[in-house]
């Protein structure tokens, strides 16, 4: 198993649309499992550690299909850039069966870093609920959309970009502004970042407690 965040493969799932179940099922009495309050179905459905299961799940009805597609997209991983292709076209897709964008939570880049650059990186945008954000060796990067996905995401509370020399105070000034669950920070190797965007960044981010810089932690 790969030691990383992400753990999820989105595979074919972005060619799931929406389902049809015959009347004569619908009017059958619901079974215990599907009288389940929707958290208590999460929980279960989250105990469930292949996502080949997750994929079985989403066959069984719309609210399963709902609840695992949001199980299996909210780690997604990539170990080819054909996958993290596959994922923007669903991202900017208009006739989505769900809304993918809103789905991921945590996203790691590392894996793929040498295909990544700007422009691949700007339907990110559209996502605005990241919690955990990895960018480790995407060496192609600079401050443009950078600054954009920052922006779009208040809610990030760890954020690597160690070594990502082309990136500058400005991304970091949006972090300072916009981040206010920020905990963990890593920026080594960030050449371009100084104390310019460092100090406003300390005295504005009152839950940040993991800094490394250049090799250093504070």
């Amino acid at each position: 198993m790969i030691n990383d965040d992400s753990q999820t493969s989105i595979g074919d799932l972005t060619s799931f649309r929406n389902m049809t179940v015959s009347p004569s099922q619908s009017t059958q009495p619901l079974s215990p499992i599907h009288r389940l309050p929707p958290e208590l179905l999460i929980a279960i459905f989250s105990k469930l550690a292949s996502p080949v299961d997750l994929r079985a799940c989403m066959l069984v009805t719309k609210q399963w299909a709902h609840f695992s597609v949001e199980l299996l997209w909210q780690r997604p991983y990539f170990a080819e850039f054909k996958k993290y292709q596959a994922m923007v076209a669903a991202l900017l897709s208009n006739n989505a069966f769900f809304n993918y964008p809103q789905l991921i939570r945590r996203l790691n880049l590392s894996f793929i870093a040498d295909k990544v650059n700007d422009g691949s990186l700007t339907s990110l945008t559209r996502c605005t609920r990241l919690e955990r954000l990895t960018l480790t060796n995407c060496s192609g990067l600079t401050d443009s959309p950078l600054k954009d996905i920052l922006e779009a995401n208040p809610r990030i509370q760890a954020l690597d970009l160690s070594q990502l020399e082309n990136i500058t105070d400005e991304s970091m000034l949006v972090v300072a502004d916009n981040c206010p669950r920020l905990q963990g920070l890593n920026l080594a190797g960030c050449k371009g970042v100084t104390d310019g965007s460092l100090i406003p960044l300390s005295n504005n981010r009152q839950l940040l407690r993991r800094v490394s810089f250049r090799a250093y932690h504070y």
